[in-house]
């Protein structure tokens, strides 16, 4: 309000997030967000661990056009 803003609403915005086929995904999150960092100097048999563990994890949002997580974010209309 104070920037000038009226009828501000915040409106929640519910979406399938499509990430690719499964291999994608996998290696996808094994090289970004926390993960990169923790597994930038484990061993080959760790990342293997873990490359494993995400695709059964993953395998659960496997649908005919690839991973699709649900994700959700806020929309925030307003007049001025």
């Amino acid at each position: 309000g104070s920037a000038g803003f009226s009828a501000i609403a915040i409106q929640p915005v519910d979406v399938g997030m499509s990430i690719g086929p499964l291999e994608y995904a996998v290696e996808y999150f094994m090289k970004m967000g926390p993960a990169a960092a923790v597994l930038q100097d484990a061993s080959e048999a760790q990342k293997s661990t873990v490359r494993e563990a995400l695709g059964e994890v993953l395998n659960k949002y496997t649908t005919g056009d690839g991973v699709v997580m649900p994700g959700a974010a806020w929309a925030v209309p307003a007049s001025q």
